[in-house]
């Protein structure tokens, strides 16, 4: 308990799912709390599932005028920025043959341009030793059918973490991404419904007791990089993934 006391916490992406978690947790760090997100009901709904002081701001992470509007008021209400988890995604499974250009340019408005910009946004808003967390994926790691431009936009959010590193090490600025494993969250619920055989073949290689995540899990770790237990880590890609891309367990 208070391991984020009086830090001010961006999370982008912070109505539902890791992001929500990860508000939470850092709420009751003792962290003051932003959280965002493009449904207005849902974000509401967020704001009262977190306790503690927390203020939402609808917006979207591809718009970079939402961006900066999102840093001004965080900065009117509370300051500068310690912390800033940018969680905001989406998913859309599509064979390469079948993908569109509308696809093609949602997924990477979202995923990569939103992640880069509200990163590049927030330079002068904040603090010095402030830590940037990044949510990339595994499927950025791996070359996996139906998946190529959502693998690609999150492989650009781990090289990503690694050059704004480099670019911010001269403010103290620390920036790392995660890279979750199957995660039970609305997303993945999403993925499921798109294709339901190929998750439950994923989750039964899994080596930590064949199962999938849950969001608190993986908030967890956000914790950690977001908090000064981490204050010696930065250009890195936490890998939180119940070992599948590193480990093959033979089931008998």
């Amino acid at each position: 308990m208070g391991r984020l006391k009086d830090k001010v916490a961006i999370v982008i992406g912070g109505s539902k799912g890791i992001g929500l978690a990860s508000a939470q947790l850092f709420a009751s760090e003792g962290a003051k709390v932003v959280i965002t997100g493009r449904d207005l009901e849902v974000l509401n709904q967020a704001k009262d599932l977190i306790q503690g002081n927390v203020m939402a701001v609808q917006g979207d992470i591809s718009c970079l005028g939402h961006l900066e509007e999102l840093y001004e008021k965080t900065y009117k209400e509370y300051g500068y920025v310690d912390i800033l988890f940018s969680n905001a995604g989406i998913v859309h499974p599509a064979w390469l043959k079948d993908v569109t250009e509308e696809i093609f340019d949602e997924l990477i408005s979202v995923n990569y341009k939103g992640t880069f910009f509200a990163v590049q946004k927030g330079i002068p808003y904040f603090n010095k030793g402030a830590s940037i967390i990044l949510n990339a994926s595994i499927a950025g790691l791996f070359g996996i059918d139906k998946d190529s431009v959502y693998s690609t936009t999150k492989a650009a959010v781990i090289q990503m973490a690694k050059n704004f590193a480099a670019d911010l090490v001269a403010l103290n600025i620390r920036v790392n991404s995660i890279s979750p494993g199957f995660i039970k969250t609305p997303l993945t619920d999403k993925w499921l419904e798109a294709q339901p055989e190929k998750y439950h073949a994923f989750r039964k290689k899994i080596p930590l007791g064949q199962r999938v995540a849950s969001a608190d899990e993986i908030a967890k770790v956000v914790l950690f990089l977001a908090s000064g237990d981490s204050s010696y880590v930065t250009g890195q890609n936490l890998v939180v993934d119940g070992g599948l891309s590193t480990l093959f367990i033979e089931n008998t």
